[in-house]
């Protein structure tokens, strides 16, 4: 793939490295069958090699993206795939953090979807807000109805089924919301850890790193993966105050 970046932008060891990865893409097209985004909406700009390609121009005018360049590029899920897929073995990966990177300092966003990401930065990397907004959601839910596009969905989903905007006509579990979603307390089993035994193998101990959003609406999947490990007699050692990994904020082209 022929590019068209400048020698002063080349000088910066990032779009060095995003040059080099979008020289190695051929264009062959493997990647396409394998993103889920293609094969739902059979758009070419929904595509990996598509993206690609926005993702050059983007980088190559080092300026503000346009509508259509952030609308595509936010619908990649970074399954990543496609990279698994490629022949040539272009860092797709690499590419689309680079753009999230560049969109968020030249991109100026409708308010909504500045709403919506400062949400999702702010209240899904820490349980204690996410406990709390779940338990004020139906508190609001008469006022869901306001709110715009995926702000609207994203609120739907923190509403137990028995709220007004479902009818009142559900029968969840207690605190369940439409997707099943429920705040659960901290789970003792996981915050006292047995201490290591005299001569235990301490090769055989695992560190968990707990997350931000799993700990507080499917804490059974950690716990789950605790029994199993002590079947088979591997200690499971959470990492307390570990704190958050990161990647909401990566993804999000914060970093």
């Amino acid at each position: 793939m022929r590019t068209h970046f400048r020698a002063e932008q080349l000088a910066d060891p990032s779009i060095a490295e995003a040059e080099k990865n979008l020289r190695a893409c051929v264009h062959c097209g493997i990647c396409t069958a394998t993103c889920p985004t293609y094969v739902l909406l059979g758009d070419e700009r929904d595509s990996p090699r598509g993206r690609i390609v926005m993702m050059q121009q983007m980088l190559e005018q080092d300026g503000a993206p346009s509508e259509e360049t952030v609308t595509h590029l936010d619908r990649c899920l970074s399954c990543l795939g496609c990279r698994t897929a490629c022949p040539s073995g272009v860092d797709y990966a690499r590419l689309i953090d680079q753009s999230r990177a560049h969109i968020q300092q030249h991109y100026r966003r409708p308010l909504a979807d500045r709403i919506l990401r400062w949400t999702i930065a702010t209240v899904l990397t820490r349980p204690t807000f996410i406990r709390l907004a779940l338990s004020l959601a139906n508190l609001f839910s008469p006022f869901v109805g306001l709110l715009p596009g995926r702000l609207h969905a994203m609120a739907r989903k923190a509403l137990p089924l028995s709220s007004p905007v479902y009818g009142g006509g559900g029968s969840p579990r207690s605190g369940e919301t439409e997707g099943g979603i429920r705040a659960h307390p901290p789970s003792a089993s996981l915050r006292s850890a047995p201490p290591p035994q005299a001569g235990e193998d301490k090769m055989h101990r695992i560190a968990l790193l707990p997350g931000c959003v799993q700990q507080v609406i499917a804490p059974e999947i950690d716990e789950a993966a605790a029994r199993l490990l002590a079947r088979r007699g591997i200690p499971l050692e959470p990492l307390q105050g570990a704190g958050c990994c990161g990647a909401l904020a990566h993804h999000l082209g914060r970093d």
